[in-house]
């Protein structure tokens, strides 16, 4: 290993080991208050609301099988389905505004509770689950979201408005949920390319004390090179081997993690693929839990699949703007359309 690949290793575990520290501060503060409200069932759910398991530090990740639930006759997804993903959040909203069959993915380490997933990965481990269950009864185009209702940083409207005035013919093999987006570009096999040409490798014990103490410091810099740095380490493991080629040399997409993708796309891969990745996700968070030395942060998983759902399901690893025109994939007048039917 040569003297850069050696300092940009050594900085990521002291970055690691700093946002741990952080993220295990923020779980202390809130884990209290989150416990007793996850447990209790929402009263306006009906037959529809999960009672959602709160997991701890100290309880062990139990490994389990990820079986095809196809045969599961309850279940009619029809041509369209919502999948969302996330954890300690209220979705007893959906069952009133969305007008698509959905199903919502819980964060839980309980072994083997249907439509959960393991924490590790932030939302990915929950798209991947329903993908390796699901994988062979599909429905025809799936749209892969958060539970929360309204994001700022998201979209402009809500996710109930997207979803009820979707073109669903006119969605394309992948595209974007999301009408407004913070578009993230980063170099990849070189990734000191994302710093300015004054600034070294960054120090994490710096940049731990400028989070701490709220003063700036390069921040959309470093951002990109650690998220170049971590897809450099996560590339050969988890990509190459399953085709995707050599490491690339940059990446761009729109930040969110919330997307639309057909049948045809997700089958475009096998299915042990994606158990591949739920793997491997659980591996790192058996790591991060014994404490193994350059284990990665949970956030990060959940980054590296972040900035490559796109190239999974066939767009170029640089997506240079929308797959689809807004205005073709939504009914952008709808709301004009219905204050004139008003009046």
């Amino acid at each position: 290993m040569d003297a850069p690949e050696r300092l940009i290793r050594g900085s990521s575990l002291f970055q690691a080991s700093c946002l741990r520290g952080l993220a295990l501060l923020s779980l202390l503060i809130t884990s209290e208050a989150q416990t007793e409200e996850s447990r209790v069932p929402r009263s306006d759910c009906g037959d529809t609301t999960f009672v959602v398991h709160t997991p701890t530090p100290q309880q062990p990740l139990n490994p389990y099988p990820i079986t095809s639930r196809c045969s599961d006759s309850r279940r009619s997804f029809g041509d369209h389905l919502l999948v969302v993903a996330g954890s300690y959040e209220d979705t007893c909203w959906m069952t009133k505004h969305i007008s698509i069959p959905f199903l919502v993915y819980h964060q839980s380490d309980m072994e083997d509770v249907a439509h959960t997933f393991q924490p590790g990965a932030n939302e990915a481990g929950g798209y991947l689950r329903f993908i390796a269950e699901y994988y062979d009864c599909l429905p025809e185009v799936i749209l892969f979201a958060h539970p929360h209702r309204k994001s700022n940083w998201h979209s402009s409207e809500s996710l109930d408005y997207n979803v009820n005035h979707v073109n669903w013919d006119k969605v394309p093999g992948f595209a974007l949920l999301h009408r407004q987006g913070l578009w993230w570009e980063a170099a990849v096999k070189d990734p000191t390319q994302n710093l300015p040409d004054h600034q070294e490798v960054p120090s994490a014990t710096v940049e731990c004390q400028h989070i701490v103490n709220g003063t700036a410091y390069n921040k959309y810099m470093v951002e990109r090179f650690w998220l170049g740095n971590w897809m450099l380490m996560a590339w050969p493991k988890l990509f190459e081997p399953e085709g995707f080629g050599g490491v690339p040399e940059k990446l761009k997409v729109s930040k969110s993690s919330e997307f639309f993708v057909t049948r045809g796309r997700i089958q475009a891969r096998p299915r042990d693929f994606y158990l591949k990745c739920l793997q491997y996700i659980h591996e790192e968070a058996l790591r991060r839990q014994s404490n193994v030395t350059g284990a990665w942060p949970a956030h990060t998983m959940g980054l590296i699949f972040e900035h490559t759902w796109h190239h999974i399901f066939g767009e170029d690893m640089f997506l240079d703007g929308l797959t689809v025109p807004e205005c073709e994939l939504y009914r952008c007048n709808a709301k004009q359309e219905a204050k004139a039917a008003n009046q």
